[in-house]
């Protein structure tokens, strides 16, 4: 069974930090097997720059999904990181301002 953990998101900006992958944690170990937990962060911009806030979890295998709210017209995006985890850019439409709506929409998928 999947856990879920929700990350409320606002929007997310590299002007306080440059967009550097750092691991300053090592990855998590025993770790849970490939997609046990998954992280669910629900953003208004576009913006790749969070990722090196996930890569310092060390969260091994960890599955997070980014929903976004603008441009349906750009591709959809995914990246892998340390410690073997996973990030897939989901694209939630309409928008109308829930981030809730992020997690409710995962829940009801997964």
């Amino acid at each position: 069974m999947n856990v879920a953990v929700a990350a409320a998101a606002a929007v997310l900006s590299c002007a306080a930090a440059p967009c550097v992958m750092s691991l300053r944690n090592p990855c998590e170990s025993p770790a849970l097997p490939a997609g046990a937990i998954h992280i669910v962060i629900a953003g208004y911009k576009e913006n790749t720059c969070f990722t090196h806030y996930l890569w310092d979890m060390g969260l091994t295998n960890a599955h997070v999904f980014v929903y976004r709210r603008r441009q349906p017209e750009k591709a959809l995006q995914s990246w892998r990181g340390p410690c073997g985890m996973l990030v897939q850019e989901r694209l939630l439409l309409p928008n109308h301002g829930r981030d809730i709506a992020a997690f409710h929409s995962h829940v009801t998928e997964h």
